[in-house]
């Protein structure tokens, strides 16, 4: 398990799986969960979600039966930028 703590991280690829991340800034980077454990106390700006394996498949699961929308494709999800920040 992989333990980012007080980090501010950018432009990465992080695949949230089996990781711990503590206290972070998380900037620009592309998101990968696949439905693993996973410890996440983070600020995020500007990233991308993907949902793969077991995570997707609880998604397609929850558009089946109606508890989120079907209309939706979440495979992949972009993270709002706080303007905030952008000043």
């Amino acid at each position: 398990m992989a333990v980012f703590r007080n980090q501010t991280i950018k432009g990465q690829v992080i695949v949230l799986d089996e990781d711990a991340i503590d206290h972070c800034v998380i900037e620009d980077c592309q998101i990968i969960y696949r439905g693993g454990d996973v410890r996440l106390d983070a600020e995020m700006h500007g990233c991308t979600w993907t949902f793969e394996g077991c995570a997707l498949k609880t998604i397609r699961l929850l558009q089946m039966v109606g508890m989120m929308p079907k209309d939706s494709d979440l495979t992949v999800v972009p993270t709002r930028r706080d303007p905030k920040r952008e000043s």
